[in-house]
């Protein structure tokens, strides 16, 4: 996996954040997953209709099939993610687009899983969770290469080590009450008489 050299002044949710896309494989994917939620209204359809001769259903089984793929290759060119030098972006959606920007210091876990279908082609999935998220991930990068996901995931937490590990000196240094040049208290509480 490459990861993207970002200039420190890019911002995290602004376009010069270099992205990148799923896997090739999250197209077929898609499609299998799409199919298989058709499979039910598809049986149903057959039943009604095979008695009235169902010249139809060969049609409206292939319009279904162009259909999924259509929106497979679609979702897959609409979604992509990118690492600034403080945030995780995550752009996806075909009718509506989002746009996430997950700050490192945000993100409570980041778990790679496997279906049995990516097991079998060595892909992964990368899901990043954090506190205000419920039981949905904040992101999913659904199709990723199984080492690349790992790699992700390790960057990712060694990321969000370092932001708390920051985030925690700076509140240490504004709690300590630290002296200016001057001799005077520049942060934390006011000085005791």
């Amino acid at each position: 996996m490459t990861t993207p050299n970002v200039e420190p002044s890019a911002a995290a949710g602004s376009a010069d954040v270099p992205t990148q896309r799923l896997h090739i494989f999250s197209v077929l994917l898609g499609w299998v997953q799409a199919l298989t939620r058709s499979v039910i209204p598809l049986a149903v359809l057959f039943l009604q209709h095979r008695e009235r001769g169902g010249r139809l259903l060969p049609i409206i089984g292939g319009v279904i099939l162009l259909l999924t793929a259509a929106w497979s290759v679609a979702s897959y060119l609409a979604t992509r993610y990118g690492l600034s030098r403080d945030a995780l972006l995550v752009r996806s959606g075909v009718l509506r687009r989002q746009s996430r920007v997950i700050p490192f210091g945000r993100i409570q876990s980041v778990n790679v899983r496997q279906s049995a279908l990516q097991r079998l082609f060595g892909m992964a999935e990368v899901r990043v969770e954090t506190a205000t998220t419920g039981t949905d991930s904040e992101a999913e990068l659904s199709v990723l290469r199984w080492s690349e996901a790992q790699a992700l995931r390790e960057l990712l937490v060694a990321e969000r080590r370092t932001a708390l590990l920051g985030a925690a000196s700076a509140r240490a240094v504004s709690e300590s009450g630290a002296v200016g040049v001057d001799g005077t208290r520049t942060t934390g509480a006011p000085e005791a008489s």
